[in-house]
């Protein structure tokens, strides 16, 4: 086995990429200290339509998109996908396009990427300290630390504490702009001005 056969074959096995998946190519740049893994799919493939569940359902375009995700031996890596709209075969759904086992919401980086930072931040480091240490801009770990809470609020259950009205009102008022700390309502402007923690902690 090549060497690029064996390292295939790791980032295979690292990413979980399964048929009709493959790895095209992986790129290292020593100057930077990048890795970009690019990931296609075999030619002809019948997808299921993700909306309903129709089988051989075909492929209308595709995009390329791409993840940051952990680094790898010290490097950056980023996950290319050649990333297909799979057209229902029954013709009901539309369009939809295809979403990888390590996206979760984000266009931008990967489940396991942020899974990270939710972990950085449970511990209690603050976000300016998060930022440094997986090298991006506050601006996108707010992003990630904000759609995990609003994410965990939406399970919360506050019919012993509030009125089935009250509820109703701060719903459709408030959400995502408000988290609740102790059966405290805090605006998510404040947030900016706490640590992490503790305006997260009622989701732990």
């Amino acid at each position: 086995m090549s060497d690029q056969e064996t390292q295939q074959a790791y980032f295979t096995f690292l990413f979980k990429i399964e048929e009709p998946f493959y790895i095209k190519k992986i790129e290292t740049n020593h100057e930077t200290c990048e890795t970009h893994v690019y990931v296609d799919f075999r030619k002809g493939t019948k997808f299921v339509c993700p909306v309903c569940g129709a089988e051989h359902s075909g492929v209308h375009a595709t995009a390329d998109k791409s993840w940051k995700t952990l680094p790898i031996h010290h490097y950056e890596c980023h996950i290319h996908l050649r990333t297909p709209y799979i057209k229902c075969s029954k013709n009901t759904c539309g369009t939809t396009i295809f979403r990888p086992h390590w996206e979760n919401g984000s266009t931008k980086f990967t489940v396991w990427f942020e899974d990270d930072v939710i972990k950085l931040v449970r511990a209690g480091l603050p976000v300016s300290c998060v930022e440094k240490r997986v090298g991006e801009h506050d601006t996108r770990i707010w992003r990630i630390v904000h759609r995990y809470v609003k994410a965990q609020y939406e399970k919360l259950d506050f019919s012993t504490a509030f009125s089935d009205f009250t509820i109703k009102f701060l719903k459709k008022t408030f959400p995502p702009k408000i988290f609740t700390l102790q059966a405290l309502i805090i605006p998510t402007t404040l947030t900016r001005h706490l640590y992490a923690k503790p305006h997260i902690a009622a989701f732990f």
